[in-house]
């Protein structure tokens, strides 16, 4: 009799927790930055974009905190306030602008290999170049060349 008791209560319980509200935390992070190293971090960015440094197969979080004269907590934020995005996601869309840019402006590059192409934008796999390409674009590398030269028939 007791075991059902308890087995009453625990149900119970476990319904009024099920039907709480969830306390959901505030993923947004204060804004950490002055205006100060928001401007500097903001010129930063800014060139480095230019410098296409992100092409690089070795860039990575520390090298870009390095290479901006920077620490991590201002990145991360910076590029999460400004880019609505993280790091990993940042580079490789700059990655995905620049071959298709590239893809679309220059038709020597319809001919090269995926791999090739990966290559040339900073991706060290194939397989990560064309999970990126399609998440950035909605097509597949070859669907998205295939579809240029077809536009330019």
């Amino acid at each position: 009799m007791l075991f059902f008791g308890v087995y009453f209560i625990q149900k119970k319980l476990f319904q009024i927790q099920k039907n709480r509200p969830i306390n959901h935390k505030d993923n947004s992070s204060p804004d950490i930055l002055s205006e100060k190293i928001e401007s500097e971090l903001m010129q930063k960015i800014k060139e480095f974009e230019e410098s296409k440094h992100y092409l690089d197969k070795n860039m990575s979080l520390p090298t870009l905190i390095s290479l901006l004269n920077t620490n991590t907590t201002y990145l991360r934020s910076f590029i999460k306030k400004h880019k609505n995005t993280d790091y990993n996601n940042y580079i490789n869309e700059l990655r995905i602008q620049y071959i298709k840019e590239k893809l679309t402006t220059d038709k020597d590059y319809l001919n090269y290999k995926i791999s090739y192409l990966a290559n040339k934008c900073g991706f060290r796999s194939h397989s990560k170049f064309s999970t990126n390409f399609k998440k950035f674009t909605g097509l597949c590398p070859s669907e998205f060349i295939t579809d240029i030269r077809n536009k330019s028939i």
